[in-house]
Order: C-alpha cells, then structure tokens, then sequence
C-alpha cells in the first residue's frame, strides 16, 4: 500500500531505497524503545 504510493512519487529504484531507509529507522526506533 504504503510501496504503491512512494512508486507513484518516486519511480523505480529511488522509492525502493526510500522505503528501506523508513523500514531500518522504524526498526531501530523499535529495538531502542525496548532497550531503554
């Protein structure tokens, strides 16, 4: 869903790298609430 709306924006590649970016940070954030 999210994908479709970046592709639309951002075509190809670029979004791609895009979303991963916004995946590893959530992840992170993710990981650093449950270590405090």
């Amino acid at each position: 869903m999210t994908y479709a709306i970046f592709d639309a924006i951002m075509p190809g590649r670029i979004s791609t790298v895009f979303i991963m970016c916004l995946f590893l940070e959530n992840l992170k954030i993710k990981i650093d609430e449950d270590f405090s």
